[in-house]
C-alpha cells in the first residue's frame, strides 16, 4: 500500500473515486492519487483489507463521498470500513446497465430511455425529478421500474442524494487512469511499482507546473464557468426580502440566502458553487463575492495539493547478510489468468470480434468497418 500525504486539501475535498485498479481523489481540474494496491485477486477479503488501510492513512474525522461502479465487493466494503459515509453509482455503468436491459429494441427508444435515466440524475429539483422519474416510468413500463426498484435514488439522483460530490457524477477519471497503466499490469510487481511511481511523480510534477502559472483566484475553469453566469443573469433584477435574503426575479424565480449558501434551485447547495441565481445577488450585492465559493475551487487550494513532489529513489545492492523476502504462498487456479476487469452488477461487456474486412480486432464486423483504408 502506497500513499501521499493530501496535506491542507483534505480539509475540503471529501469525495472518492474508487475501482480494482486506483483511487483517487477528484478536484475537477485535475486528479489526487492516494493509493494503490497489488493483490492476487479482486474480491470482498481483498477490499475490505485496501479500505482498511486506507482509513489508516487518511484522517477519518470527517464523512467521505465515495463514487464507483456497483462491484460487490466495493458497496459492502465501504459500507463496512467507512460506515459514516456517502456512496455514489457511476452514471456510466449505469446508463450501461440500463442500454442492456433494452437490448433488442429499436435503437432510437433504447437512446430516448436512456436519455430521460440522464437527465433525471442531473435534476436537482426534487419536485421535477418526481415528474421526471414517473414520466420515465411510464415511458419504459415493468422493464425500467424493475431496473429502478434496484436503485435508490440516494444513491445515484442529484435531487436526492445527501453527501457532497461536487457535481461528479462519473468515475472516469479512474477509468482514464486504468486504461493509462494498462501495459504495466504484465510487468514483474517491483518494476510495475516503480513504473506507476515514475508516472505518478511527472503527473504530479505537471499538475504542479500548470497551477504555478495560473494568475486567478479559482482555478481557471471555473473563472470562466463565474463569467459565463455573470453574463446568463445581465437582464435580471433581484428584491431584497431581508438581511442576505434576496428574491430574484428570473424564469421561474428563485430565493438567495448568502448566510446560508443555499438557492431555491438547489445548485449552490449540491455543487458548492454558486449558481446562476445567486451569482447575480453576488455581483451586484456584494464587493466580495468569492467569500461565497467553496475553497475548493481556489487555484491556491490546488496549488497546495500538489506542492509536495514525489522523489525518485536509488536502489541499493544487495548485501549478503540481508534476509530474502519471498513471495506469498500461491496456488495456482485452474485455466487461465484473468486479465480483464471484473465487470459491475448488471455490466455486459461486448465480446471482441475480428473485422472480416481491415482483420482488426474490436466491436465491429465488416458491414460496420468504418477504416477509410478501406472505404
Amino acid at each position: 500500500m502506497d500513499d501521499e500525504d493530501v496535506g491542507v486539501m483534505m480539509d475540503y475535498v471529501e469525495k472518492f473515486s474508487i475501482d480494482e485498479v486506483f483511487v483517487k481523489v477528484t478536484l475537477k481540474d485535475g486528479l489526487f492519487p492516494i493509493a494503490f494496491a497489488i493483490v492476487n485477486e479482486e474480491n470482498d477479503d481483498n477490499w475490505d483489507w485496501f479500505l482498511a488501510l486506507l482509513k489508516q492513512a487518511i484522517n477519518d474525522d470527517r464523512v467521505f463521498t465515495f463514487i464507483s461502479d456497483r462491484q460487490h465487493g466495493i458497496r459492502v466494503g465501504v459500507k463496512k470500513v467507512f460506515p459514516d459515509s456517502f456512496h455514489s453509482s457511476c452514471l456510466r455503468h449505469m446508463t450501461g446497465n440500463l442500454n442492456n436491459k433494452f437490448k433488442g429494441v429499436p435503437t432510437g427508444y433504447r437512446e430516448a430511455i436512456v436519455s430521460q435515466f440522464i437527465s433525471c440524475a442531473f435534476e436537482f429539483s426534487k419536485t421535477s425529478f418526481d415528474k421526471k422519474i414517473e414520466k420515465l416510468k411510464a415511458s419504459g413500463s415493468t422493464t425500467i421500474v424493475n431496473f429502478l426498484n434496484d436503485l435508490p435514488y440516494h444513491n445515484w439522483a442529484n435531487a436526492y442524494f445527501e453527501g457532497q460530490r461536487y457535481g461528479e457524477m462519473y468515475s472516469n477519471g479512474v477509468e482514464s487512469w486504468n486504461s493509462k497503466i494498462l501495459d504495466y499490469r504484465d510487468l514483474p510487481v517491483m518494476t510495475m511499482i516503480d513504473t506507476i511511481r515514475s508516472e505518478l511523480m511527472k503527473w504530479m510534477t505537471s499538475k504542479r507546473d500548470k497551477s504555478s502559472k495560473w494568475s486567478t483566484i479559482c482555478c481557471p475553469n471555473y473563472e470562466k464557468s463565474l463569467g459565463d453566469l455573470e453574463l446568463e443573469c445581465r437582464t435580471w433584477k433581484a428584491e431584497k426580502a431581508a438581511n442576505g435574503i434576496y428574491e430574484v426575479l428570473s424564469d421561474p424565480s428563485m430565493v438567495v440566502d448568502l448566510s446560508r449558501k443555499t438557492c431555491t434551485c438547489r445548485k449552490w447547495q449540491i455543487l458548492g458553487f454558486p449558481c446562476v441565481h445567486a451569482v447575480y445577488v453576488l455581483v451586484n450585492e456584494t464587493s466580495q463575492p468569492y467569500d461565497y465559493i467553496d475553497k475548493l475551487y481556489y487555484a491556491e487550494y490546488y496549488r497546495e495539493c500538489y506542492a509536495s513532489p514525489i522523489y525518485p529513489f536509488v536502489r541499493h545492492s544487495s548485501r549478503d547478510d540481508e534476509v530474502c523476502v519471498c513471495p506469498p504462498e500461491f496456488e495456482t487456479r485452474r485455466g487461465r489468468p484473468k486479465k480483464k476487469r471484473i465487470p459491475s452488477v448488471g455490466e455486459k461487456i461486448k465480446r471482441k470480434i475480428r473485422c472480416g474486412r481491415c482483420k482488426e480486432l474490436g466491436n465491429h464486423n465488416k458491414k460496420s468497418c468504418t477504416n477509410p483504408m478501406y472505404s
